[in-house]
């Protein structure tokens, strides 16, 4: 079985696009079009906002429940620290969900 003259071409050509690599620009160009789709930005971002929802208001209302067994523990961490840990928590939640929403 031989090769004709237009298989040689076809191969000759494919030869020459795999010794020429692609531009490393134009690599990272095309993956970065396709990186991200909108479903995916929507529903990472509402998972961040969600959960840093929930954290913020689950973590102050447990806080306000168990106030006094915790002043009365004698921890060196107050009651102020705690809900700035909670409130920055949250926050940090929130900002990952805006963050996904428009990165």
């Amino acid at each position: 079985m031989s090769k004709s003259p237009q298989d040689s071409d076809i191969y000759a050509q494919l030869a020459a696009r795999d010794t020429q690599p692609e531009p490393l620009k134009k690599v990272l160009a095309r993956e970065q079009a396709n990186y991200d789709c909108l479903s995916c930005r929507v529903m990472g971002a509402t998972a961040f906002g969600a959960l840093g929802a929930y954290t913020y208001w689950s973590g102050h209302r447990e806080l306000r429940t168990r106030e006094q067994e915790i002043l009365k523990s004698g921890s060196k961490l107050t009651m102020a620290a705690r809900r700035l840990g909670i409130t920055g928590l949250s926050g940090v939640l929130m900002g990952l969900g805006l963050w996904r929403a428009f990165m």
